[in-house]
């Protein structure tokens, strides 16, 4: 993780050195998010706690190196009220060209990108069970540019080898595709996990406008030799799952349907109190989960969360 972070910074400096001295424009942004709230949940024991949901600051670089050419930078890290700074949620350089974008680091991936990210409509629970919904390390991804209605991506998750060490170079595959037909977006996505035994993971997604709001749904595929190693010793023949969402302005609600060792389900419903437009909000959630394994029971929660945006440092020049 330091080699990563420590690439980054380099990477980021090595292209913010040669803007200068080529007297290109520079776009540099430091933000904050600060997210404290307070949940009352029933398993697997009853509490009500005070708690950090994914407050993070991000930093973000930009830098016209030459006509057609810009580089690109993201940092971001995750901390809490008990930690402080403990997590490096993403960190990745790129370059975008007319030929497209290409980013290495830190990322989510291609899958997410085309499918799973049309549910992330809610604020905390959206991933639940969905594919490629964590952020994955030393990933390069890239990005076609939009061709009519259609949008190629592609990602790589370099194995131990690229590191410096192991047997494989890369880990796994990603393809996926967008298409826009009128107001309906089109996703689907292939993962091929290449460690072990080779597992394949499939997924297709839809959005729309609807009712004056947004519905979007993905139904997605993982065999069993992808599953995540901690739910593999209960899956005997992969996960399929179907996830819908549905957001109107300061309201939304997500579901899910999930085979694991029995049925797994989870219904979200939220609601967003706007304070400071674009700065300050609260958010309330409330809702069921079973996750579907034995020895663990039907989870009831409800939690309000704080959430305050502020800008750190703009700066834009040559």
């Amino acid at each position: 993780m330091k080699q990563l972070i420590s690439t980054a910074v380099v990477a980021a400096l090595a292209i913010s050195s040669g803007v200068v001295h080529a007297q290109a424009n520079i776009e540099s942004n430091l933000d904050a998010s600060l997210r404290l709230g307070l949940e009352l949940r029933t398993e697997p024991d009853a509490e009500l706690v005070w708690e950090d949901y994914d407050s993070r600051i991000r930093w973000t670089g930009g830098a016209e190196l030459q006509e057609g050419f810009k580089g690109i930078s993201y940092l971001e890290f995750g901390f809490d009220q008990e930690q402080g700074v403990n997590e490096t949620r993403q960190a990745w350089v790129g370059v975008e060209t007319e030929y497209g974008t290409l980013k290495g680091g830190k990322q989510y991936t291609a899958f997410f990108d085309a499918v799973s990210s049309v549910i992330d409509v809610d604020i905390q629970d959206g991933c639940t069970v969905q594919i490629a919904c964590d952020r994955q390390a030393s990933t390069l991804k890239y990005v076609s540019p939009l061709k009519g209605d259609l949008q190629f991506l592609a990602s790589a998750n370099l194995g131990s080898v690229a590191l410096g060490g192991g047997d494989d170079f890369i880990d796994g595959l990603e393809l996926a595709a967008t298409m826009q037909r009128g107001d309906l977006k089109l996703g689907a996505g292939i993962i091929l996990d290449l460690e072990g035994d080779t597992g394949a993971a499939l997924g297709v997604s839809a959005a729309m406008p609807y009712a004056n709001g947004t519905a979007s749904a993905t139904v997605q595929f993982q065999s069993e030799d992808a599953v995540d190693p901690d739910l593999a010793p209960v899956v005997d023949d992969g996960i399929f799952s179907v996830t819908g969402a549905y957001k109107q302005e300061d309201l939304y609600a997500t579901a899910f349907l999930a085979s694991v060792d029995d049925v797994a389900f989870e219904l979200t419903g939220g609601y967003i109190l706007p304070i400071v437009d674009d700065v300050a909000f609260i958010y309330f959630e409330a809702g069921i989960q079973d996750f579907g394994i034995d020895g663990t029971d039907t989870n009831l929660f409800g939690r309000g969360v704080f959430v305050y945006n502020f800008d750190v440092f703009k700066s834009a020049g040559t």
